[in-house]
C-alpha cells in the first residue's frame, strides 16, 4: 500500500449513499481494529522513516517504532505534546525537523493562533491540501 494514500476523483461517493464507506462503516469490530492498526502502522512507519524529529523523538522507545504489532504496542509509543513542538520549532525553525516531505515541495503553510503561547508552524504538501479539501468539503 502506498503511503499516504492519494486519492482520485472517483473517491468522492454519491452525495445520495448512505454511508462514506459502507465497507469501513459497517465492519466487525476486531476487522476495524486491524484495519486501524494496519493505517496506523503505516503512518508511523512513515514518519519514523521521513522525519529527523520523530527519528529521534522514538530512539528510546520501549516499542519500535518501525515494526508496531498491536495496538497495545501502539498505545505504548511517546505522546507528541504542544511543548514538544514548539521546541522543535525553536531548535529547527521554521517547521522543526517535522516535515516528510522536501520544503519545495509545501503547498500551503498554516499556524495557530498562538493563544497559549507562541504560534506553531506547519507546512502542508499539495497531496495532504487535497486530502484536507474533501475532508472539510
Amino acid at each position: 500500500m502506498e503511503w499516504p494514500p492519494r486519492y482520485t476523483d472517483d473517491f468522492i461517493p454519491d452525495p445520495d449513499q448512505e454511508y462514506w464507506s459502507p465497507e469501513l462503516e459497517t465492519m466487525a469490530p476486531a476487522e476495524r481494529d486491524s484495519h486501524i492498526l494496519n493505517k496506523l502502522q503505516n503512518q508511523v512507519r512513515y514518519v519514523y522513516q521521513n522525519s529527523g524529529f520523530y527519528q529521534e523523538f522514538y530512539k528510546d522507545s520501549a516499542v519500535d517504532p518501525a515494526n508496531i504489532s498491536s495496538l497495545e504496542e501502539f498505545s505504548q509509543l511517546r505522546i507528541l505534546t504542544k511543548e514538544d513542538i514548539r521546541r522543535e520549532q525553536e531548535l529547527h525553525p521554521p517547521y522543526g525537523r517535522f516535515l516528510c516531505i522536501p520544503p519545495k515541495d509545501i503547498f500551503r503553510v498554516h499556524g495557530t493562533s498562538g493563544t497559549t503561547g507562541r504560534p506553531t508552524v506547519f507546512g502542508i504538501g499539495m497531496d495532504d491540501w487535497d486530502r484536507i479539501a474533501e475532508a472539510h468539503a
